[in-house]
């Protein structure tokens, strides 16, 4: 029995880390992403939702589409990215 429970275990092969990004990277995706969101909400507004009117509010300034697209695209970086940009890194407690 003893010859059975000192036997080593079949070890598998251990899957690579996952590097983490650092400060910099985050930010600069969070800005990328909110800026690529601007710019999407601005093309749409000019080609699709623009009011043909002249007199119209919305015929010049693209605040709706603007505001939505650039905070969807802000928290799709968080939602994509949430291992490395949302949680915290937690660590496994042992027991005794």
């Amino acid at each position: 029995m003893k010859k059975k429970a000192n036997k080593k275990r079949k070890k598998t092969p251990a899957q690579p880390k996952k590097k983490k990004l650092s400060s910099r990277a985050k930010t600069l995706i969070i800005l990328a992403s909110t800026a690529f969101g601007i710019t999407a909400g601005c093309l749409f507004w000019y080609y699709v939702s623009r009011c043909t009117h002249t007199h119209c509010f919305y015929h010049n300034w693209p605040l709706k589409e603007v505001l939505v697209a650039g905070i969807f695209f802000a928290l799709a970086s968080f939602v994509f990215l949430n291992g490395d940009i949302g949680k915290p890194y937690r660590y496994n407690r042992k027991t005794k």
